[in-house]
C-alpha cells in the first residue's frame, strides 16, 4: 500500500504525523518534506521498537517533552513520525509505503485500509 498527500500547515509548533494500519502491517518507506527538510523512516524489528525510548533535552540539557503527544507509548497498529518546528502556511508532502497482509475471502483477495486513531494520540 501507497499513499501520498500534501498538507498545508495553518500555525507554527510541533507535527505528528500518524497513520493507523491492520495488525501486521510493516512500514517500509514514510518520509515528510517540508521546505529544504526530509525526514524519513528506519525499519526496526518490533522487539526492538517496544524497547525504543525516546529522550529530548531542551538547550538547558532538561529532559523536554517534545510536544509530540504520547509518542512513547508502543501501538502496533499505529505509525507515528514526528516533525519539529513547522511553520506557518508550510506545505508537507507525504509519502508512506507498507506492506499488509491481504485476506482472503471466497477465493478473492481483500485489502482492509484501517482508519481509526486511538483516543490516546488524540490532542
Amino acid at each position: 500500500v501507497s499513499t501520498q498527500s500534501t498538507w498545508d500547515n495553518k500555525g507554527p509548533g510541533n507535527r505528528l504525523l500518524v497513520v493507523p494500519m491492520e495488525e501486521g502491517a510493516t512500514i517500509t518507506k514514510a518520509e515528510i518534506r517540508v521546505r529544504d527538510r526530509l525526514v524519513e523512516t528506519i525499519v526496526l524489528p518490533t522487539e526492538d521498537a517496544k524497547n525504543l525510548v525516546v529522550t529530548r533535552k531542551d538547550k538547558n540539557n532538561q529532559v523536554s517533552p517534545g510536544g509530540f503527544g504520547d509518542i512513547e507509548s508502543f501501538i502496533p497498529t499505529i505509525f507515528r513520525l514526528p516533525i519539529a518546528n513547522v511553520l506557518a502556511n508550510d506545505e508537507l508532502s507525504v509519502e508512506v509505503t507498507y506492506f499488509e497482509p491481504l485476506h482472503c475471502e471466497h477465493s478473492e483477495y481483500l485489502l482492509t485500509v484501517a482508519s481509526i486513531i486511538p483516543h490516546v494520540l488524540c490532542v
